[in-house]
């Protein structure tokens, strides 16, 4: 398979990108990103922002990483990809900011009521999400928004909840990873 590895944009600035070509525990090739450099020129001369991807290659549950051109780091935990018996397998459920503040999603799914009885995902949706905003590294206030879906993954309802602090909010997870529902 090939993929893009470099090309020119509209304003002229230029994108290149690496991968890194691995197999996995599921016995699948795959080829994740690994770096996206864009050069570009400003009022300063030519200018070069990077950006360096760390992507595991496993079954299980996992944590991906993205250094910043300003050094910071973005983590991304996301639930198992392959094997197991989790429906939600390779979403991701959580996305914390250099700054500490975090967007954590719990998951949901609907199956059709006449499905067949070997389907093992089922229309999954994100039912909650929590956005907590971080001072000194911590998260400190948290807002929740529910969303409701019908059958055929339609948005049909979304509830705004207002800002209450991060301590108030019950993050509840189970053996296996999969958020418990969360009180606030």
């Amino acid at each position: 398979m090939a993929y893009q590895r470099q090309g020119t944009l509209p304003y002229g600035a230029t994108i290149e990108y690496q991968y890194a070509s691995i197999g996995n525990s599921a016995g699948v090739n795959e080829t994740p990103v690994t770096q996206r450099k864009v050069t570009h020129s400003d009022p300063n001369g030519t200018m070069v922002d990077t950006w360096s991807y760390t992507i595991p290659i496993s079954g299980a549950n996992g944590t991906s990483s993205i250094l910043n051109p300003d050094g910071g780091t973005v983590k991304h935990y996301f639930y198992a990809r392959y094997g197991g018996n989790g429906q939600f397998h390779g979403q991701t459920y959580k996305i914390v900011q250099p700054d500490g503040s975090e967007v954590d999603q719990i998951w949901g799914s609907q199956t059709a009521p006449a499905h067949p009885a070997n389907l093992s995902i089922a229309n999954p949706f994100v039912q909650t999400e929590i956005r907590s905003v971080a001072s000194s590294g911590s998260p400190q206030k948290s807002a929740v928004k529910q969303f409701s879906y019908d059958l055929n993954g339609n948005l049909l309802q979304t509830q705004d909840y207002d800002w209450i602090n991060f301590s108030q909010v019950v993050f509840g997870r189970h053996t296996n990873s999969i958020p418990a529902r969360r009180f606030w």
